[in-house]
């Protein structure tokens, strides 16, 4: 099959990617040519906002390009907003079943940044219904609490944080973390799932539950960390998730244990303090005479 890719450089894209060419799609990518490898696929566009038209037949669409920028919360929620537009527009001239993967733990923070992420994914969700309500387009939403794993996701950034001493406050109540091979797994099955009742749909994807601040101080104690963590009043949600229909019609359940994805994770970010520990040392001048 051709299928697109949007947020191609993304780190839970490139494990889609890997996934994908394993079964020998023909891909087309969507994002930075500098965060692509070479042979991953065809770049028909580096900026999802200018994503209007592709020359070839297009079958399957899975669009992971949104964030949540904590220094630009509007520009982000525009991007997220418009880029979903332009792909579901694709979708339907192309007439391709699409997935929209959103990871609902990239709404935390205060203030503006966490209203407009909010925001943003509430107009996906809404706009992906109406489009397969009015336009008979079949796209169907994944939602993810806590994607982590490889260099992805907000626990992958406070595990960063903490290795360099930095303290840390916790935003937000529990979250259902899914290592990223469990996640490429959910997306893939959600897309082939030939269920009638999908267009439109949003399922969810669940791993064991546990609070912001447990997570945290279960990596902080792996990792060896002195940062200390504190808990701020989460604002109550109203958002109840069901992972039923992942479980029971799409027969997917995560395979990598918390524990034992947190324990890669940390070791991951070990590593690559170490390595740039090693570049900054070699790029440090000499002023021995």
């Amino acid at each position: 099959m051709k299928v697109l890719v949007t947020g191609a450089s993304h780190p839970l894209a490139q494990s889609l990617i890997d996934s994908l060419r394993a079964q020998g799609h023909e891909l087309f990518l969507v994002g930075p040519r500098s965060g692509l490898r070479a042979g991953q696929g065809i770049l028909v566009q580096e900026d999802i906002l200018n994503l209007h038209h592709v020359d070839s037949k297009i079958d399957q669409i899975y669009h992971l390009d949104l964030d949540c920028d904590e220094l630009h919360p509007v520009e982000a929620m525009l991007k997220n907003s418009l880029g979903t537009l332009n792909v579901l527009r694709l979708a339907y001239v192309k007439r391709a079943r699409s997935v929209i993967g959103i990871d609902y733990a990239m709404i935390c923070g205060k203030g503006e940044m966490a209203s407009a992420a909010a925001s943003s994914i509430a107009f996906i969700e809404a706009l992906s219904a109406s489009y397969a309500r009015e336009k008979g387009v079949d796209v169907r939403v994944a939602r993810f609490y806590c994607v982590y794993g490889s260099s992805y996701g907000w626990l992958y950034e406070a595990l960063k944080s903490m290795l360099a001493g930095e303290d840390l406050s916790v935003e937000g109540d529990e979250v259902f973390p899914v290592h990223v091979g469990d996640a490429v797994s959910g997306l893939m099955k959600l897309m082939e799932y030939e269920g009638s009742e999908m267009p439109g749909r949003a399922v969810d994807f669940m791993g064991q539950k546990i609070g912001r601040e447990e997570l945290l101080k279960t990596a902080r104690k792996m990792l060896g960390s002195s940062s200390k963590i504190s808990q701020e009043k989460a604002k109550p949600s109203s958002h109840r998730p069901d992972p039923r229909f992942a479980y029971e019609n799409l027969q997917w359940l995560p395979t990598i244990e918390l524990q034992q994805g947190i324990s890669r994770l940390v070791e991951r970010v070990k590593k690559s303090g170490e390595s740039r520990q090693r570049v900054e040392k070699a790029q440090r001048p000499n002023n021995k005479l």
